[in-house]
Order: structure tokens, then C-alpha cells, then sequence
């Protein structure tokens, strides 16, 4: 039925272009051959693209990190600080 639809929206917008050189059932079968090329490569892309999800489980999957009390500590403590000082301190961790 989309693909049909595809097709008759196809043939509507090349009407114009129609230079009555050839039959219009071979006008209208070009059209229609071209559209379904035109639908199998999208759908061929699309098929291959898909993965089974046993493939990507670990990306659902919560990764369970130990977060060191100590490292929380340290930022709730610059998080106190005003925002000069944070900032200098920030740098000073990173290396600046």
C-alpha cells in the first residue's frame, strides 16, 4: 500500500516531464522500477544497519563504578568554595 502510494506520487510529479517520446505504460513502468530500486536500496540499508540486540546488551547494561568517598568529599568541599577559588583550585587539580 506505502509503496504503491510511493509510486503514484511519483508518476504525479513527472507528469510534467512526460515527452510522449514513448508509450505511457512504459513511462509508468520506468517510473515504477526506478521507485522500487529506489525502495530496495533504502531498505537494504536500513536491514543491514540493524543489529540483534544480544550485540548491544552491555551498552543497556548499568555499569556498576565504585565512586571513592574521598574524590565526593573533595568536591563537595570546592563546591563550597566561591567561584574564584574554585576555579584556581579546578586548574590547580588539572595540571594548570
Amino acid at each position: 500500500m506505502i509503496f504503491s502510494r510511493e509510486i503514484a506520487i511519483q508518476v504525479w510529479h513527472s507528469i510534467p516531464t512526460f515527452r510522449s517520446e514513448s508509450a505511457v505504460t512504459t513511462w509508468l513502468y520506468r517510473i515504477a522500477f526506478n521507485t522500487a530500486l529506489k525502495w530496495v536500496r533504502k531498505e537494504r540499508k536500513h536491514y543491514e544497519a540493524k543489529e540483534p540486540l544480544d550485540n548491544v546488551q552491555h551498552v543497556l547494561q548499568e555499569n556498576k563504578i565504585h565512586i571513592d568517598e574521598r574524590l565526593t568529599w573533595l568536591y563537595e568541599e570546592i563546591h563550597r568554595l566561591d567561584e574564584v577559588d574554585r576555579s584556581i583550585t579546578l586548574l590547580l587539580l588539572e595540571g594548570f
